[in-house]
């Protein structure tokens, strides 16, 4: 019984699986949304919320992701996730980076969200309540994207929150 029970189970993941993935494969549009939080200095989070724009010494000559943290800094790493992407799935799913966009467009901008980093990842609290302010994040996200420049979110396929 038990190993029936399996074998049927492994079946119907493995066309769960199919099924999923189906979806997902191409060359997909994202639109990037490049969001710092309001600033603060609480010991649950690193930095202050905001982007690493000037040169950083504290890790002295240790450093992975040089600053300036700006729109050039995440048009390079979203090439980096597309290679990525290519590369695992054998060339059936990438992103469509001439089709692609990250606002705000302006290379220095980015949008400010109503909290602090804290607030929408509270320390030591119950995972229901994080999941909560995770989606809070996105909610803020994209409402404050669309209010400063009415995104045209429709046109694409998934939302990129960078932080």
């Amino acid at each position: 019984m038990y190993i029936r029970f399996c074998r049927v189970s492994i079946s119907i993941l493995l066309f769960s699986l199919n099924y999923i993935s189906s979806d997902v494969i191409g060359q997909k549009k994202v639109i990037c949304l490049r969001v710092e939080f309001q600033e603060s200095e609480s010991s649950g989070t690193t930095g202050n919320g905001h982007f690493l724009m000037n040169p950083d010494t504290t890790c002295g000559n240790y450093i992975i992701d040089p600053p300036p943290h700006d729109k050039s800094y995440f048009q390079s790493q979203l090439i980096a996730v597309d290679n990525y992407f290519r590369n695992v799935s054998y060339q059936n799913f990438g992103i469509d980076l001439e089709q692609s966009q990250i606002f705000p467009e302006t290379n220095d901008q980015v949008y400010t969200l109503p909290n602090s980093m804290d607030y929408y990842n509270p320390y030591g609290v119950i995972d229901t309540l994080k999941e909560e302010r995770l989606i809070t994040l996105f909610k803020d996200a994209i409402f404050v994207a669309n209010s400063v420049d009415l995104s045209p979110f429709e046109d694409f396929d998934f939302v990129i929150v960078f932080h």
